[in-house]
């Protein structure tokens, strides 16, 4: 920065500004990417002290929520939920953005509607005074465009998930059409009748009269006498504020420690036969099968398979089939709108992957799509929790019939998605045996191939390291694939061997003008591979030694 004091200084806010103004004119998406990762490490790196600016960035990244591309849009609500998290509370955030709800591009008014959406699942509906949102929420039900119709019916239907009665009370004083209350009135029997309430003993203070423009951190008195809770009360204890830390997208997030330590997290129960273990299991799945069921006992239901299991169930001859039987539960559970249910779902699969191993390949395949689907969720408990599912069951699951599973979505529409997916696939080619391997040898090449070529800086930079980990398994086959890449790309994967893959300069120039642009900026190292007895990944376990730096250059290559 150029100022010495510790804020920002206004001109240069004013610069950042524009990488986001002029994306339709002069700038290119790939630009305004890269002033989107300036913003992030700026509030990374200030903190509260950025606050100062938000009013200054928050137009033009309302702009950008209703931007054609679909990564401009996510980043862009990632960014926003940050500043929320590190720099200024979700209220005064909030009250700069309520203009957006009349802003000209209908995709804007969408975007504004599942920033909200995003707000309440992350913060809590503790975090703003939804009172004065509500009439602007009302205004679009009204709306000419059917989308942002829509999306302002599921930011009544998420606020009545949090608050509860007092928002019917509230929008029939609202003047809204009959017809319309009974609409909205039959969606909120629904989602009471589905069990996935989310009431808290602080609901109500979100339709109080705060006469607080202030929104600050602090949780003294505002002007208008009343107290306002501080953003510490709307985070999630644990491991979210360490995620926030790591990614400020990842607020709420949990982390693969929270995940192994979760496990044993559960009652305890005690079986001694057969029988008890069919009946537990098939209590389980009535409970499970059924999505009306409150959602307190589909929880208790997923926590009692993980007691089962620390109870030794899975020796009884009684399990597999009882586990197959189950698997149809898993998967709806997996689904659920609820994002505790989702997380005891990825908990216990996680958990049965670990305890059975290979015993669990055939219930994998059954939920491994599911938890890809999780991953780009944008409530970030549910992504983080079906990531941490999915490197639990890649490390000690070693079933052939997922390789395609990751593969297929290494070319999904999701930037997210394909970047995770790589990862995924870095940690097979790392830890599985080449017997697991060979089936899909030439899937696993013609994927990577296409991940080099990647429009993203990030899911690139993973499929290289992909590259040097299917080089150790299959050397004349990778041999192939480097001689048949541009010269930028053999140059790019060369940079990556020798140790040159954060260097900027080393890279392409398709690279260096990354969409995402995240090589270009200092951040946290790939996710860790935390299970098992330490940090790092080791063969050990299956009669291979640890990986180490990827081999040198074959002669083919080095020339």
């Amino acid at each position: 920065m150029r100022s010495s004091h510790p804020g920002t200084r206004t001109d240069d806010a004013a610069v950042i500004r524009s990488f986001l103004v002029n994306v339709n004119t002069t700038f290119t998406r790939g630009v305004v990417l890269l002033g989107m990762d300036i913003l992030s490490a700026l509030v990374s790196r200030l903190q509260e002290r950025f606050r100062t600016q938000v009013g200054t960035v928050l137009p033009s990244l309302m702009d950008r929520l209703g931007d054609a591309k679909d990564q401009v849009r996510e980043q862009d609500q990632a960014l926003l939920l940050k500043i929320m998290d590190q720099a200024a509370n979700p209220q005064f955030v909030w009250e700069r953005m309520m203009g957006g709800f009349k802003h000209k591009n209908n995709r804007t008014r969408e975007g504004l509607c599942l920033c909200l959406v995003s707000t309440l699942t992350v913060f809590g509906s503790q975090s703003l005074t939804l009172s004065k949102i509500v009439p602007h929420i009302c205004n679009l039900l009204g709306d000419p465009t059917s989308q942002v119709r829509d999306g302002a019916m599921n930011c009544l239907i998420e606020i009545y998930r949090h608050v509860g009665e007092r928002v019917r009370m509230d929008l029939g004083k609202k003047g809204l059409p009959q017809s319309r209350l009974n609409v909205i009135f039959s969606r909120f029997d629904e989602v009471q009748r589905s069990g996935t309430m989310v009431l808290s003993p602080l609901s109500d203070k979100a339709f109080e009269d705060d006469d607080s423009g202030d929104g600050g951190r602090s949780s003294s008195s505002s002007r208008g006498g009343k107290k306002t809770l501080s953003m510490g009360s709307f985070r999630r204890t644990g491991s979210s504020s360490k995620s926030a830390g790591r990614d400020g997208s990842a607020a709420g997030a949990v982390d693969d420690e929270d995940f192994i330590q979760a496990f044993e997290d559960v009652p305890t129960v005690q079986i001694h036969s057969n029988r008890e273990v069919e009946e537990n299991m098939t209590k389980i799945r009535d409970v499970l099968s059924d999505d009306k069921k409150d959602w307190e006992l589909r929880v208790a239901a997923l926590k009692k398979v993980r007691s089962l299991l620390l109870a030794g169930a899975s020796d009884f001859d009684a399990f597999p089939q009882q586990l197959r039987l189950m698997e149809a539960a898993f998967k709806l559970s997996a689904k659920d709108l609820r994002s505790q249910v989702v997380r005891e779902a990825c908990l216990t699969m996680g958990h049965l992957s670990l305890v059975l191993g290979s015993r669990f390949d055939h219930a994998a395949e059954a939920i491994m799509p599911i938890l890809v689907t999780l991953v780009s969720n944008s409530a970030k408990i549910m992504a983080s929790s079906g990531t941490a599912a999915i490197r639990l069951i890649l490390k000690h699951t070693h079933y052939p019939r997922l390789i395609p599973v990751i593969t297929s979505n290494c070319t999904c529409k999701s930037v997210a998605v394909r970047r995770r997916c790589f990862e995924f696939l870095e940690q097979l080619l790392q830890e599985w045996q080449i017997s697991s391997l060979e089936r899909h040898g030439t899937v696993l090449m013609e994927t990577i191939k296409k991940g080099i070529h990647d429009a993203d800086a990030e899911a690139r930079s993973v499929a290289r390291k992909c590259y040097w980990s299917y080089q150790a398994h299959f050397r004349r086959e990778a041999d192939q694939l480097f001689q048949s890449l541009e010269a930028s790309y053999q140059k790019a994967l060369q940079a990556h061997q020798s140790g040159g893959e954060n260097s900027v300069t080393s890279l392409p120039a398709s690279d260096r003008s990354s969409s995402s642009s995240q090589e270009s900026l200092s951040r946290p190292p790939p996710v860790k591979n935390t299970f098992g007895s330490g940090s790092t990944r080791t063969k050990a376990s299956h009669g291979r030694p640890p990986s180490t730096r990827p081999s040198p250059l074959p002669p083919a290559l080095s020339q």
